[in-house]
């Protein structure tokens, strides 16, 4: 049957579209499918256990990252420039070499985080990296310098989407945990900071320079923190080191079933294939690339901005709230992708399109117009534009998706290892 009906603007049938979805009785379904779960009294003391096992791992990770990562800036100034006759433009590109080696592992690191029970492949990361810090105290010249920035690129490069796809083992308290992660990133910075100042004190002990100490010192760090992931992390729900009761077994079981992820060694290269056949996947890298623009500018330029803006400095305060959407954006992946190969693939990507947008964001910040910036400024506006327009498209075909299977939707078995697509019981969470 065809209805006809006058023509009307796109706002005006969007706006149509949004009122017909607000009386839709299928969507009180979604939304009652979907509703808060009332914890009982021992699922919070499972929740409390997790958290005090798992978190303090979260937060020594990211932190000796991020310390590492950055000990290049510190040893810069403390005579390493000298020390290995690198000028300014070769060490330009000792910032960049990082993210070559960062980027081009992703994709055997999609394979091998699958195949390897995770607290051993990333305490074997961990240490791999903890060893390229430690050696690069011992170089001499520019050359040297490139090969362990670019090992360092290559063994950290595992590092966020191990963490990530620990914490999409976990049930609706993924949001908070993602904003634990990234708040360590924050924190982490302090006490890299602290480590710093102290480490610059010992400039000319045993006859070592200040910057050399910097690296052995971050180096035997992430050695301790490698070797103590690699036998006491917790890298899933049923750890041994959660000492699960048979009630916390159960509790876990009903868990795991609400759109969880459960853990395969299986690769399954037919997950991949359908992300790429996403419009959705797009999207995801999309956002994450914009969304990184500004942390890759308001980093790099953190300083300049400070120094200059006076009361404008507001506007660089506020505009660190990109990190919420960031957040935000995580959780949609963890939520609604459903297959442990698939979710890999889409966290992967998230985590290169993270590195361009970082690496990009500070490109966009001409000289030339400094203090200003404008050229930057509006490029990033317009990045945070296209996030906002993204995350919307993504909830506008999930949605739809959702008001086609609601009416026959039955149980997800999560152990069958279904991806969102494959499984027409599956419930997008909005």
């Amino acid at each position: 049957m065809t209805i006809e009906s006058k023509p009307e603007s796109d706002l005006q049938h969007i706006e149509h579209t949004v009122l017909e979805d607000d009386d839709d009785p299928s969507l009180e379904k979604v939304d009652e499918i979907h509703a808060p779960a009332i914890k009982s009294a021992a699922e919070k003391r499972y929740i409390k256990k997790l958290n005090w096992t798992l978190l303090p791992f979260v937060w020594m990770i990211v932190f000796i990252q991020f310390a590492d990562k950055s000990s290049i800036s510190l040893s810069a100034v403390l005579g390493m420039l000298t020390d290995t006759n690198t000028s300014q433009s070769q060490y330009s590109l000792l910032g960049s070499v990082f993210y070559i080696g960062f980027i081009l592992f992703q994709i055997p690191n999609n394979y091998l985080i699958q195949r390897f029970p995770i607290r051993i492949y990333l305490g074997t990361l961990l240490i791999l990296w903890g060893i390229s810090v430690g050696c690069t105290a011992l170089c001499q010249n520019f050359t040297q310098l490139v090969v362990c920035r670019v090992l360092l690129g290559v063994f950290e490069a595992g590092t966020y989407p191990c963490l990530y796809i620990i914490l999409n083992s976990l049930r609706q308290e993924q949001s908070a945990c993602f904003g634990f992660l990234w708040m360590s990133n924050g924190s982490g910075t302090i006490f890299a900071v602290l480590i710093s100042y102290g480490v610059a004190h010992l400039d000319g002990a045993h006859g070592i320079r200040a910057w050399r100490w910097v690296y052995l010192v971050f180096g035997v760090l992430t050695l301790a923190i490698g070797i103590a992931t690699l036998f006491f992390l917790v890298d899933s729900p049923h750890s041994k080191w959660l000492r699960l009761t048979e009630e916390e077994k159960e509790i876990v079981e009903l868990r795991t079933q609400d759109n969880a992820v459960v853990m395969e060694r299986t690769v399954k290269v037919a997950h991949y294939w359908e992300s790429v056949k996403e419009v959705r996947f797009y999207l995801v890298i999309l956002a994450s690339f914009c969304n990184n623009l500004s942390n890759g500018g308001l980093v790099v330029f953190s300083t300049p901005f400070v120094a200059t803006l006076g009361f404008q400095l507001l506007g660089y305060y506020l505009a660190w709230g990109f990190n919420g959407s960031y957040v935000m954006l995580l959780t949609i992946v963890a939520n609604n992708v459903s297959g442990y190969s698939k979710k890999i693939w889409y966290n992967a990507a998230v985590m290169v399109a993270y590195t361009l947008g970082s690496f990009v964001g500070p490109l966009v910040m001409l000289d030339k117009e400094a203090p200003i910036y404008r050229t930057g400024m509006i490029v990033f506006v317009a990045g945070n534009l296209a996030v906002v327009l993204s995350i919307c498209a993504m909830l506008f075909l999930m949605k739809r998706t959702n008001k086609q299977r609601i009416h026959h939707a039955g149980k997800t078995d999560a152990h069958l290892d279904l991806t969102d697509r494959q499984d027409t019981n599956f419930i997008y969470k909005l």
